[in-house]
């Protein structure tokens, strides 16, 4: 008997340990007209962002920064940056004469320990001040994403299904590879990660701009809010997402599963979307599927087929 109360006992401490807030909640936005120096002002609260990694606009007319019919906003991957899919954003707007955003997601594009500080809520806040930003810039909103940036772009489309013209997904994030990151979302998730990974995590940039704006070395408790996310979006129906989707996914995929990415994209409730299977890239991880910096030698096929699915939408 005193046994099995020390047995309840201590599962009761378990279960009471913390764990990864997953807080939905956004907070109100007001965007100003001036977008350029609202951005600007916002990134110059940090003093250590990579130059490059900055939230910004590109304007179709840089001369007369007016609304275009179409604007896109890219949402990219965890530990990156903007930079981790140029310039395949860049040549999307340039072919459809539109107004491209790129977010930088908090904790990103700085230190290690800064990435590790950015919560779940701070992420959500991000997407969807991605959203208002490109619906200031356009009558009609594309999304691009990349792996964890995809999960997000799942939520957005959730909550904001009929604002958004179609969304791109390029490695998305419905469940990682390693599947010991579905037990960083329980109690002590923060303990188990230390235990499993060590105090930090690190790995091999595998190029000088990589290393530039990648953040390869991080407290290990800046996953957390990744596993979290993904615990989030299996909360989702995703028949009720009836928005076109464009996805992109290589089967040897080394990060994310993409047995699960596959599963997601056939429960999509879209009645227009296509998947495409990537069967070659120059990622090792076959994760990072085109832009300059990591597999250029898909950058054509792309920006080609993006173009082509967009135009189908558009015409």
């Amino acid at each position: 008997m005193f046994l099995a109360i020390i047995f309840i006992v201590l599962i009761a401490l378990f279960l009471a340990g913390p764990r990864v807030a997953i807080k939905s909640k956004i907070r109100h936005i007001t965007l100003p007209d001036d977008l350029d120096n609202y951005l600007m002002a916002s990134e110059r609260t940090f003093d250590d962002i990579v130059p490059g990694a900055e939230k910004t606009i590109l304007w179709a007319d840089p001369h007369h920064k007016q609304k275009t019919p179409v604007s896109i906003i890219y949402l990219h991957g965890f530990s990156a940056s903007r930079q981790d899919f140029i310039p395949i954003c860049d040549h999307v707007a340039q072919a459809l004469g539109a107004n491209l955003f790129y977010t930088r997601f908090t904790g990103h594009g700085r230190t290690g320990d800064a990435l590790a500080q950015a919560t779940i809520n701070d992420w959500l806040h991000d997407t969807a001040e991605a959203l208002q930003i490109g619906q200031k810039i356009g009558d009609k909103v594309v999304v691009i994403s990349n792996s964890t940036g995809s999960t997000l772009a799942t939520w957005l489309l959730s909550r904001y299904k009929s604002d958004v013209l179609a969304s791109i997904m390029i490695s998305p994030n419905f469940a990682l590879k390693n599947r010991f990151s579905r037990l960083l979302v329980w109690p002590w998730g923060h303990l188990i990660a230390r235990l499993a990974i060590g105090p930090t995590r690190s790995w091999e940039p595998l190029n000088s701009q990589v290393a530039t704006y990648w953040t390869y070395h991080y407290p290990s408790t800046a996953v957390l809010p990744v596993a979290g996310l993904v615990k989030l979006v299996e909360t989702i129906d995703l028949t009720s997402i009836t928005t076109p989707v464009l996805m992109f996914l290589s089967p040897n995929d080394g990060i994310i599963d993409p047995a699960v990415a596959m599963k997601c994209y056939r429960q999509f409730g879209s009645n227009t979307k296509q998947l495409v299977v990537v069967e070659n890239c120059q990622d090792p991880s076959h994760h990072i599927l085109a832009g300059n910096i990591v597999s250029p030698n898909n950058n054509e096929l792309f920006v080609q087929t993006i173009v082509d699915f967009l135009k189908s939408l558009i015409d």
